[in-house]
């Protein structure tokens, strides 16, 4: 099967120096550089002394920042995929009329095809590789019975950020406890209230937690023993407790209650959207979904309380959401299935088909150009097999196998990256022969990871106020994928969510630390 193409994802070499920056809004905090002031540039995020003998690499490194001051921007031609360099930091991209596309997803990755969610080794629903998205992001995955996680992107190693509304949280690799930092009125950050400046161990009281996911305002946090807890805002029952008629604020992680019909189970995938959430069952890839459905996003009519999915027969190994919609990828041949919101085409169908759509809609496999194939046309053979899966508020993103990455959704802010249909996939305007590694979708932006010759890049685009995207632009939001400007070392990691972008950073120029292998990373 396509999904069973996979290996696991390298960790990031130990012994090497990697930082963690970030850019974009910053009001709540959010970026964790100890402020509460916009930054459109890359800067380093404030971790306490000490954080390093437990991330596994990640330091707060100065050095890093300052080069800052003297480094030259890389000034790429993006109709040749050439790169030369520039003396003024200055970034500019020409339009060659290229499109592609991409979501707002994430990818988790399997040894010898089993994937495992926990540090016991047990195994996920799916038995051929595994695939998890998320739409402010959030991957869980596990290689060799050991958890890694991702925000808004892939999993590299086992680091990762997710990103709300207006919170942050830093978990993975060897961190004793998740820090978090930004807005926290709800206790979405696990603090005692008000504002966070600085990463901090706020969650110290969760249990041992190996991923997470996180919506507006409130936060999804799935331990070892594959339990899902929540936090935050409950107003609409996003944190699955009372129905929205119990506590209205969970400050303290509140176990989500999942249906009795789904047993012992277990959940492997958690997706937060603005506000409902979504979980995809270990052994049977059960979708059960809670929280806000006025746009029919949690398929079942059973209102805010957690409830399956009963329509979709297939296995989830994967989940996504946004505002208003919901995104599953099944096992198999990994199929695509959106339901809810339809204004901006996120379910695959043109809006004058349906506005909003309550069951699970199929969008198929996809041929190389992004288009939908059926099965007589030959889709099993030529479809390029779906690697990570991303949602931001109303737009999406997918990773294939070869490196392409498609998008389709809202359009009007540049989310897409570029032109045509905007409710058909189809692929982001990147150069020929360069080759995406790693996607990543924030509420209105997306961003990318990509290997242009032996040089990794990355790319942002879409909404670019704060600046979000870290071009060196003024422009309210760019169209095309722009390079983010002034990067002092070598992009290992790219995460997205909310209105702003975090990357790891790594002093190592040269071979990528990892490669794309069938469907993993």
């Amino acid at each position: 099967s396509h999904l069973g193409q996979s290996r696991a994802a390298r960790p990031l070499p130990f012994g090497r120096a990697y930082c963690l920056f970030s850019w974009g809004a910053n009001s709540y905090g959010q970026l964790g550089q100890g402020h509460a002031i916009d930054s459109g540039r890359p800067a380093a995020v404030s971790l306490a002394s000490g954080i390093s003998d437990c991330t596994s690499g990640i330091i707060s490194n100065t050095d890093l920042e300052a080069k800052l001051e003297s480094t030259s921007g890389d000034v790429l031609d993006m109709s040749s995929g050439q790169t030369s360099v520039s003396t003024s930091g200055q970034a500019s991209v020409s339009t060659s009329g290229q499109t592609s596309v991409s979501t707002s997803g994430q990818t988790s990755v399997s040894t010898s095809g089993q994937a495992s969610v926990s540090t016991s080794g047990q195994t996920s629903v799916s038995t051929s590789g595994q695939t998890s998205v998320s739409t402010s992001g959030q991957t869980s995955v596990s290689t060799s019975g050991q958890a890694s996680v991702s925000t808004s992107g892939q999993t590299f190693g086992s680091i990762s950020v997710v990103i709300g509304g207006g919170h942050s949280i830093i978990l993975g690799g060897e961190l004793r406890t998740p820090l978090s930092c930004g807005w926290d009125q709800c206790g979405q950050a696990g603090g005692s209230g008000g504002l966070l400046f600085a990463p901090a161990p706020s969650l110290a009281a969760a249990p041992r937690i190996v991923a997470a996911s996180a919506g507006w305002d409130f936060s999804l946090l799935l331990d070892a023993d594959a339990r899902l807890w929540a936090l935050g805002n409950n107003s609409r029952g996003q944190c699955g407790v009372g129905g929205g008629g119990g506590a209205r604020v969970c400050r303290q992680p509140a176990l989500v209650p999942i249906p009795a019909e789904v047993g012992d189970e277990g959940i492997a995938v958690c997706a937060a959207g603005m506000r409902h959430g979504v979980a995809c069952t270990r052994r049977l890839g059960r979708v059960v979904t809670w929280g806000c459905g006025r746009r029919g996003q949690l398929g079942h009519s059973g209102g805010p309380e957690p409830g399956l999915v009963e329509s979709l027969s297939e296995p989830a190994v994967a989940a996504a959401a946004g505002t208003g919609h919901t995104a599953v990828l099944t096992a198999g041949p990994g199929r695509l299935f959106v339901w809810g919101d339809n204004r901006h085409g996120q379910c695959g169908r043109p809006p004058e088909l349906g506005i909003a759509f309550d069951r699970p809609v199929p969008l198929g496999a996809l041929a190389a150009d992004g288009a939908e194939q059926t099965a007589d046309q030959g889709a099993e053979q030529t479809a390029d097999p779906i690697v990570s899966l991303h949602s931001g508020w109303s737009h999406l993103l997918l990773l294939t196998c070869s490196g392409r990455l498609l998008s389709w959704g809202r359009c009007d802010l540049g989310q897409l990256g570029r032109s045509g249909d905007a409710w058909r996939p189809l692929p982001v305007a990147t150069p020929a022969g360069w080759r995406v590694l790693q996607a990543a979708s924030g509420s209105e932006h997306s961003a990318c990871l990509v290997a242009a010759g032996a040089k990794r890049l990355l790319l942002c685009w879409g909404w670019n106020e704060h600046g979000i995207c870290g071009a060196d632009s003024d422009a309210e939001f760019l169209s095309e994928p722009r390079p983010v400007a002034r990067i002092p070392a070598d992009p290992a990691a790219v995460f997205a969510g909310g209105g702003c972008t975090f990357a790891l950073l790594s002093e190592h120029q040269g071979e990528p630390d990892f490669e794309l292998v069938g469907n993993s990373v």
